[in-house]
């Protein structure tokens, strides 16, 4: 059997997508270890599995919807609980998103354009280090992939059943990391109706609402119409319901300044009696609300300021933005290019797919509120889909001699200009801005001296691609950071934040050693602490205030009735100074403080029945 150039080359794109998210992947352990909990949860009843508990005895839930945590538990009951399990359906989405990148593109643009747009998304450094974790961006980014196929499909043919899938795969998207799917609604929906009359186009795009709505909310009013006491408590939320955790954890707070000029504001939880946990790891802090995470050198949050530019700064530039300008221009220059007589054409209808696509996620990273640098994973597509097209369209002018040709050198120039000022932000590896900046001379010589085809699409792509390609190998090396996953030299110097179960395993040994017939091998006021205690037990333990401790799951006396019902026996709590933790005080009276030979730091373990 023999193979086209086009398989070969496509192939061989799909294996470097797995050799970058799949190579070493055991550095990290099990990632993230709260999501891990959860999985580790799930798989020890039904009941767990679809209320998605964090702990064995479904306690309180993981603040996510369940499908990501689903499909990573499908792949532990298959291979085992290992790290690398728990990251593998996030490797192959990444990776598979790859596919379906080149066949939007191929079947409007051609394979050569299919073929660049595969490899640009291969090698974003924020998709690999994303893949490399078990947080579930990858599998939203693939299922949206789908979901734009479907949509074209649904627009070019004017067929309801194309457009219903692509509601439902939105839906599906929505399970997986709730509003953060709806970003793309405008591309499909509003930017892409079926070529029929404008009643029959509302009546199509209502139906299709119908379906993504149903899809949506099956799962949170199925947990919200269950009894309180017979499921866990939904994490992250005061009223222990799905649709506030969609609407404030998930929603507002994720907005910030977005909704702030509508006049909504997250309102104050100084109701909440249980305080922000302090950070137990300071190499890996968690995730929480209120927490940030800083540079190696102490330099401002993970993601700076809101504003325009926000994508353009030292913490987000290096993830995705490489190519983010050139996106920009080509989809002006695609824009103008396109014909917009009814019914659209294929060429139109793929640059408002993206520009829809495009517009609102940057829009959101630009001026959100709580986001993190892993969810930049979602700007990949629109970005390797724009510039691998118009790359090629360039090209193809130029070497036509037509006027437009002369945007490929600009775009190269420009592309240039912007890697060797974002190197300006890593003194570490200044020493790329030579290679950069040859390589950009010589491809615009190239240009001057109208060189071969196949030599200038060479030096184009090596000129554009080497940065990120480099950036993208950096979570391999001494691993990724498993509780905010990014890309960046300071990866190879300093390493990424640990999972930090080893500092656990003393007391975890401990309390196996007194465990009984309580329910809880241990209570603690968060997840951050009780998870990793949870993986190396196999038992369950108690998140009081669920991940952040701030959750007003249990009153005082709720938690004296469980001591006293046996349920629980230790409390390990952190220090809160200088105001203590309301049921610390409550320990401090009515249980012994255990003195331990491998004491946590900023920690007690207290035993209410000694």
């Amino acid at each position: 059997m023999r193979f086209t150039r086009t398989q070969i080359l496509l192939a061989s794109i799909f294996v470097l997508a797995l050799f970058l998210r799949l190579f070493r992947l055991g550095l990290d352990g099990f990632s993230n270890l709260y999501y891990a909990a959860t999985v580790q949860s799930s798989l020890t009843s039904p009941h767990n599995f679809f209320f998605a508990a964090f702990d064995p005895a479904g306690f309180v839930s993981v603040d996510k919807p369940p499908l990501g945590y689903w499909m990573q538990a499908l792949s532990v009951s298959i291979f085992g609980f290992h790290g690398w399990a728990l990251i593998l359906p996030q490797a192959l989405a990444d990776a598979l998103s790859t596919l379906v990148l080149y066949h939007l593109v191929k079947r409007v643009f051609g394979v050569n354009a299919g073929l660049l747009a595969a490899l640009i998304l291969a090698i974003t450094p924020i998709s690999v280090a994303t893949a490399r974790s078990n947080t579930p961006d990858s599998q939203l980014t693939f299922v949206l992939l789908l979901a734009a196929l479907a949509a074209v499909k649904a627009a070019e043919s004017g067929k309801l059943r194309w457009l219903l899938a692509c509601a439902a795969l939105v839906g599906i998207g929505f399970n997986v990391k709730m509003l953060q799917a709806y970003l793309v609604v405008p591309a499909f929906f509003f930017f892409l109706p079926p070529p029929h009359g404008l009643l029959k186009r509302l009546g199509q795009l209502t139906l299709a609402m119908l379906v993504l709505f149903t899809v949506s909310f099956a799962w949170p009013l199925s947990v919200d119409l269950t009894s309180a006491d017979a499921r866990p408590y939904v994490g992250s939320t005061v009223g222990n319901h799905v649709i506030e955790l969609i609407a404030v954890h998930n929603g507002v707070r994720r907005l910030g300044q977005i909704v702030a000029l509508f006049g909504i504001r997250e309102k104050d939880s100084d109701s909440v009696s249980a305080p922000q946990p302090a950070p137990v790891q300071p190499a890996a802090p968690a995730p929480q609300p209120d927490s940030v995470k800083t540079w190696p050198d102490g330099g401002p949050p993970e993601v700076g300021e809101a504003g325009i530019l926000r994508l353009f700064n030292p913490q987000m530039a290096g993830q995705v933005s490489w190519l983010l300008p050139l996106a920009l221009l080509a989809l002006v220059s695609g824009l103008a290019r396109a014909k917009w007589k009814q019914p659209l054409e294929r060429e139109t209808l793929f640059y408002l797919l993206w520009a829809g696509w495009l517009i609102p996620v940057i829009l959101f990273f630009s001026y959100g509120g709580l986001i993190h640098r892993y969810y930049l994973d979602m700007l990949a597509p629109p970005i390797a889909a724009l510039s691998a097209v118009e790359l090629v369209a360039w090209t193809n002018d130029f070497l036509a001699h037509k006027r437009a040709g002369w945007l490929l050198p600009i775009a190269i120039l420009l592309t240039t200009i912007l890697t060797v000022f974002f190197l300006g932000y890593y003194p570490e590896v200044g020493g790329l801005v030579i290679p950069v900046v040859i390589l950009g001379i010589l491809t615009l010589l190239s240009f001057l001296f109208h060189l071969s085809s196949k030599i200038l699409a060479i030096l184009t792509i090596i000129t554009l691609l080497l940065v990120p390609l480099v950036w993208s190998t950096t979570p391999m090396w001494r691993g990724g950071d498993v509780i905010l996953p990014y890309a960046g030299p300071d990866l190879v110097y300093w390493g990424g934040a640990r999972d930090g179960m080893t500092k656990y395993e003393f007391i975890a040994a401990f309390l196996q050693s007194q465990h009984a017939d309580e329910t809880f091998t241990v209570a603690t006021e968060n997840a951050v602490v009780a998870a990793p205690l949870q993986l190396l037990t196999k038992q369950p333990v108690m998140a009081m205030g669920g991940f952040t401790g701030a959750d007003p799951i249990l009153t005082t006396d709720q938690l004296a009735q469980l001591v006293a019902a046996h349920e629980v026996r230790f409390f390990l709590m952190e220090h809160h100074e200088p105001i203590p933790y309301e049921k610390t005080k409550w320990m401090a009276q009515n249980c012994l403080l255990v003195k331990l030979e491998a004491a946590l730091e900023n920690m007690d373990l207290y035993d209410c029945h000694p």
